[in-house]
């Protein structure tokens, strides 16, 4: 029996080629798997290609505190346009920002993980970010805590902290 496919372009659909293939026996595909089972292949990482500190300084690529100027940069604001701030790197070291206007990512997300996997690491650095270019009249948070405080105690100083 012969069985018939393509291969197919899913960026647009379009169908690339033809192609034609005989049928192969329950029997044909065990032996051919048994053959194949003390193969191993190295599965690719990507942890060599990603940082796994980076400071608050390099995202918002600055060299000291002095460099900060919150007046220019909350005067610099367009958050008419975008509220864009940098929250890490990817592979090959860009940084990954997250625009919350909603003409980009929206105002609504969710940040889940196991135990230890940065879920608070990202929402202080997402905080921070955020305080950093935009003025209180313009962004401000309400942090609920649910183990006990120690987020929101971190930020009790922050102008841009409306309740805890």
């Amino acid at each position: 029996d012969n069985f018939q496919g393509f291969i197919q372009d899913l960026s647009d659909g379009t169908e690339l080629q033809d192609f034609t293939y005989t049928h192969v026996s329950k029997e044909i595909a065990e032996q051919c798997s048994n053959k194949l089972a003390p193969i191993y292949i190295k599965e690719p990482t990507l942890e060599s290609d990603l940082r796994k500190n980076i400071s608050l300084y390099e995202l918002l690529d600055v060299k000291k505190v002095e460099d900060i100027s919150l007046e220019d940069r909350w005067n610099e604001s367009k958050v008419y346009s975008s509220m864009a701030a940098p929250l890490g790197v990817k592979s090959g070291g860009e940084v990954v920002y997250l625009d919350i206007h909603e003409k980009y990512h929206g105002p609504h997300g969710l940040v889940a993980g196991t135990t230890g996997s940065g879920k608070s690491e990202i929402l202080q650095t997402y905080i921070l970010s955020m305080a950093t270019l935009f003025h209180p009249y313009e962004v401000s948070f309400i942090i609920i805590d649910f183990k006990g405080g120690g987020m929101a105690n971190q930020f009790r100083s922050l102008p841009h902290l409306n309740g805890a």
